[in-house]
């Protein structure tokens, strides 16, 4: 169950950076799910090459990087990203460089930084929330085989306002957890409040 704020904030045309937390394997595709641009997302070498996820990959223009590979490798992949840019293509790479094993989100490596260089694209900070839990995500120790806690899950997605591409990591990492901070208020949860249990209980 989807719920998506700040929509508006995605550019209708023209190139642009996404920028999200990742705390789920299916982060990717919430992201797919909530707009109606086409995103082009910077992926994981490893996870590029995984049998039933490279033909989708490639059918979306996925653009795989090795952050261990040599220089040149890793330079000429985030140039793919940039020239995907200036193109006017939206491009969504994931900071953090992994799927969170906490929770909470790790500090950002500084890949992006270099994607933006030479060009004047905006950076659009995106904050996924509620997934972590889900099977999807690492919640438990481990990832898959554990029961979902509720069905559907609820997830909310929130983009915020546009960043100059001159933004370097702090500034990003800061606009993402103010999302979260916003979405967290949002909650819906099931629970009542403490004091609300209390009067319910000396009730009883």
């Amino acid at each position: 169950r989807l719920r998506v704020i700040g929509r508006a904030n995605i550019p209708e045309q023209g190139g642009g950076l996404l920028i999200a937390n990742h705390t789920s394997f299916l982060a990717a595709l919430i992201i797919v799910a909530s707009i109606d641009r086409q995103v082009r997302f910077v992926m994981h070498q490893g996870v590029y090459e995984v049998p039933w996820i490279k033909p989708l990959a490639k059918m979306v223009g996925a653009i795989p990087i090795t952050p261990g590979g040599g220089p040149r490798e890793v330079v000429q992949s985030l140039r793919f990203a940039t020239e995907a840019l200036k193109k006017g293509e939206l491009v969504c790479i994931f900071a953090e460089g992994q799927i969170t094993r906490t929770g909470q989100m790790l500090p950002f490596r500084k890949g992006f930084e270099r994607i933006m260089q030479d060009t004047e694209a905006p950076i659009i900070p995106v904050h996924i929330d509620q997934i972590w839990g889900s099977i999807f995500s690492f919640s438990d120790g481990k990832f898959f085989l554990k029961w979902p806690k509720k069905i559907p899950f609820p997830v909310t997605i929130s983009y915020g306002p546009a960043l100059p591409s001159t933004a370097n990591a702090y500034d990003v990492r800061s606009a993402i957890q103010e999302l979260g901070s916003e979405a967290y208020s949002a909650r819906h949860t099931d629970f009542d409040l403490l004091h609300r249990q209390f009067i319910r209980k000396a009730r009883s």
